[in-house]
């Protein structure tokens, strides 16, 4: 019970902070509005302050403008919850310390979880990946391995820090170059190295493994079904240029929150087939 209820503290502090990464995502980019506060993408018409808490104004309205009635995206409750989740999961995996190295390194990685979260939202709405997102994501994996080496008095996680961000970037990057960005935006590959920073070489390897197999296993199923994922409502054909960094971000989840491995769950499809 000690345990759960910094958890859900943790997950509500998620939700908030998973409402100011759609803000981030929604504007980055464009022209600053003469109107800074929120307003409803259909009509115009300024949001009311009690039509902003976090899931509960989406679920009370139904997911529609209190004006207009235009639908609003899925992308405000979906990235609230799964922010909130990563917060409580970071907490229940690696409960910080009441000391300031731990502090430190468990606040940077809910700084890396909010980053990478809008990353993936952004990815998939717009196919690119903003530099001062990976920017952020890599400071916060610095950070996280700086405390753990400073707590540890070892240099061995920054070693493992540096060897992971190499091999992960450098192989996105080396994918990115021989198929001339038609297999992967070089914004993959900066990802690729923020995850080996936090990750490490051999739990890096997992999460990028893990995370090409699904996204390729969905690709594959996008391809020969009607279902219409990333592509505006249409029809994925092999043209169809789709994101990559969601399936990171669930490769990086599987890495750190569970004992998953490739070469365990290549071994189980193995006898799962033969």
């Amino acid at each position: 019970m000690i345990d759960v209820l910094p958890a859900f503290f943790f997950f509500f502090v998620g939700i908030a902070a998973g409402s100011f990464v759609n803000v981030a995502v929604l504007r980055f980019g464009f022209t600053e509005r003469s109107n800074p506060r929120s307003e409803c993408p259909h009509c115009g018409a300024g949001i009311l302050w009690y039509d902003l808490v976090p899931v509960f104004s989406y679920l009370v309205l139904s997911g529609r403008c209190r004006l207009c009635g235009s639908r609003l995206t899925l992308q405000y409750p979906l990235v609230e919850l799964g922010l909130g989740a990563l917060f409580a999961l970071s907490y229940l995996f690696f409960p910080p310390l009441l000391s300031s190295l731990p502090l430190i390194g468990f606040f940077a990685l809910l700084v890396f979880w909010a980053a990478f979260v809008a990353i993936v939202a952004y990815d998939i709405r717009h196919t690119l990946i903003p530099l001062s997102f990976v920017a952020i994501l890599s400071a916060a994996a610095i950070t996280r391995r700086l405390a753990e080496a400073f707590s540890l008095g070892s240099a061995e996680p920054l070693l493992d820090a540096a060897l992971g961000a190499l091999l992960l970037g450098g192989f996105f990057f080396l994918v990115f170059l021989i198929t001339r960005g038609r297999g992967m935006g070089v914004g993959d590959s900066y990802v690729g190295a923020g995850m080996g920073i936090l990750l490490g070489l051999e739990r890096g390897i997992d999460a990028a493994l893990l995370g090409m197999w699904i996204g390729t296993l969905v690709s594959l199923i996008l391809l020969s079904s009607r279902v219409a994922l990333f592509n505006g409502g249409r029809r994925v054909s092999m043209k169809t240029e789709l994101p990559f960094a969601p399936w990171l971000f669930l490769g990086t989840a599987l890495a750190l929150f569970t004992d998953w491995s490739a070469l365990g769950v290549a071994e189980w499809l193995t006898n799962l087939f033969i």
